[in-house]
């Protein structure tokens, strides 16, 4: 609720955003200081529908054109210039847009997927992360190893986070996911002596 309330009494702001100025959802969010989920809420609440690329108002008849390559300039139905029309210009538009913002295109993506895993495949904060990275004093949860904990451990049964590890442990324990599985590795590699 208290990220929501940096949208009150900017609803005016939020509808000329999205809908005059064409912004994504994304940019919005970064204008506004909040998540995108938010963001995508309020329009909601507002009564205002949700754009795709492709314009998703439009009737069957529009998106075929649209996937034909014809898209609406100045409301006649044209072949050629509009969204998608073209991926030849977007993908160059893309290229100078990376060309002029190294970094700042890694550093989004980059954080924005870690934190997209911490949430929805860890189902993880960032305080409890911290937490549990002082706790183990950033090294790996199993105690013989030493090594910096880099890699987040969960259970794919249960989505709960079980601890921190180094890269071959967590691998490891991701291939032999079950305990059952574990004991009989342990098992196996006591009683091998070297004999075939």
């Amino acid at each position: 609720m208290a990220r929501e309330s940096k949208l009150k009494g900017r609803e005016t702001e939020l509808i000329e955003a999205y809908t005059i100025r064409k912004e994504s959802c994304s940019q919005i969010a970064l204008i506004f200081n909040v998540e995108r989920s938010i963001i995508r809420l309020w329009l909601k609440k507002l009564g205002i529908s949700r754009r795709s690329k492709k314009g998703s108002s439009l009737t069957v008849e529009q998106r075929q054109r649209i996937s034909d390559g014809i898209v609406a300039r100045g409301g006649q139905w044209n072949r050629g210039t509009g969204n998608g029309a073209n991926p030849e210009k977007t993908k160059l538009r893309q290229r100078k847009y990376i060309q002029r913002h190294p970094d700042r295109r890694k550093e989004t993506s980059r954080t924005s997927a870690h934190r997209w895993r911490m949430k929805n495949l860890y189902n993880l904060t960032d305080e409890r992360y911290q937490e549990m990275y002082e706790n183990q004093k950033g090294l790996c949860a199993l105690p013989s190893c030493g090594k910096p904990a880099e890699h987040i451990d969960h259970c794919h049964e249960t989505n709960t986070t079980r601890g921190l590890l180094c890269a071959r442990h967590n691998t490891s324990l991701g291939k032999m996911w079950t305990p059952v599985l574990l004991r009989e590795a342990a098992e196996y590699l006591e009683n091998f002596n070297g004999k075939q």
